[in-house]
């Protein structure tokens, strides 16, 4: 799938998507919702990943994140894929 959005048109989906589904009163958000804000914005990853990357920015250990732990979740992902996208031109057929 081709992705046509800038990195900063991912973040203001991020952030318009984190406020719709943050519906706790200490502004975090579940495995869950994060998974599908992430889908929405067009990572395909596997649960598991991220699982990973939840526990990582999961800072009381509730598997809960806050906003600051999903955008360091989607820089992440986005440094990611720069990086393989970097790999991918070797310039080799």
């Amino acid at each position: 799938m081709a992705d046509f959005q800038t990195n900063q048109q991912k973040k203001d989906l991020v952030r318009s998507e984190f406020v719709k589904s943050c519906n706790t009163v200490n502004g975090t958000i579940s495995f869950e919702q994060t998974k599908s804000i992430l889908k929405t914005i067009g990572f395909d990853i596997s649960s598991i990943k991220i699982e990973k990357l939840v526990i990582d920015q999961d800072v009381d250990g509730l598997n809960q994140i806050d906003f600051e732990g999903i955008l360091n979740i989607l820089n992440n992902l986005l440094a990611t894929n720069k990086s393989e996208d970097n790999d991918d031109e070797s310039g080799s057929v």
